[in-house]
């Protein structure tokens, strides 16, 4: 899967690292602490994951939840879609 921004090619993993990149930035603390806290978020994600058939709904409110959804299931999904479907030389204007 590749997308067009601002005339620049980029694969999917780019786009999405780029992302990952300024909200990573956006997020207060040092960078130790950001880590610390992401972590912390992913494996809360992953334990309210396990609960999704129980009817439990993740909250993405905060910006440190939705930036380990990106890392973790966003990048997992688009490695399904891409290893699986074939999805080369799609393009995506942004």
């Amino acid at each position: 899967m590749r997308y067009i921004v601002n005339e620049v090619e980029l694969s999917c993993f780019q786009l999405i690292k780029s992302v990952l990149d300024e909200l990573y930035n956006t997020l207060p603390s040092s960078n130790d602490e950001k880590d610390k806290v992401i972590r912390s978020r992913l494996e809360t994600l992953r334990d309210e994951y396990k609960e999704l058939v129980n009817g439990m709904v993740p909250n993405y409110n905060d910006l440190y939840t939705s930036f380990a959804y990106l890392y973790r299931y966003v990048t997992a999904h688009t490695n399904i879609i891409y290893t699986n479907y074939g999805c080369t030389g799609i393009r995506f204007a942004i």
